[in-house]
Order: structure tokens, then sequence, then C-alpha cells
């Protein structure tokens, strides 16, 4: 399976190994998914093609509707599965996110870590 293939764009590419860290282990929902994915827009390059992000008001954080529709994507593609409180990656998704690791910098491995901690 080649990344070409799957034709990944590279939000969906960090939504899958966000989903792959930490021993596979849920991400706790969307309001979550949307913080982790704003700290990696700020440092790493994906922070130049995910430019759509806006701030909440309230203390509801940050938002991109990009990452609602990327994380939608990825479910029709049937490699997450979510319901009101969790995102995980269904076993086609883990094997596409074998893959991806694969194909990633050790830098982008290490800021998924630690926006996991």
């Amino acid at each position: 399976m080649d990344k070409e293939e799957l034709d990944i764009s590279p939000v969906q590419a960090y939504i899958l190994l966000l989903a792959g860290a930490k021993d596979r282990e849920p991400i706790k929902g969307k309001k979550w998914l949307q913080a982790q994915m704003y700290f990696l827009a700020k440092n790493t390059k994906l922070g130049e093609v995910l430019l759509d992000y806006e701030e909440r008001g309230n203390g509801n954080g940050w938002y991109s509707e990009t990452v609602d529709v990327e994380l939608e994507n990825l479910e029709i593609l049937g490699f997450l599965k979510s319901d009101d409180k969790n995102i995980q990656l269904s076993e086609k998704g883990r094997d596409v996110v074998e893959m991806i690791v694969r194909k990633t910098s050790e830098n982008v491995l290490t800021k998924i870590e630690d926006v996991n901690r």
C-alpha cells in the first residue's frame, strides 16, 4: 500500500498519526483533536497547508473546518471510527498508519508524541 495510491492529504496523515500514537489510544473527541492539530500546525510544516484555524470564544479553543472535513473523510474511507467521546483507528487505519510512520521524519514523530503527553 503506497501513500500516493491512497491519495492521503497532509492533514489526513497527521490525524492518522495522532490516532496511532500512544499505543493507539483513542483521541478524546473532536475538541481535543482540534487542539492537537493546532499545536502541530504551529510547530511543524503542517502549518503550511492548515491555514484556516480561528479562535473560538468562551474558552472553546481553536477550530479548523479543514480538520473536521478531513476527519469525516477518514471515517468515510474506513480508516477511523468515532463516537461522541473518542476517535480511534480501524484495522484498515492501523495498516495505513504503519506505512505513514515509515515515511515520516523523526522530528514530526517526536512532535506527535509531544502533543500526546
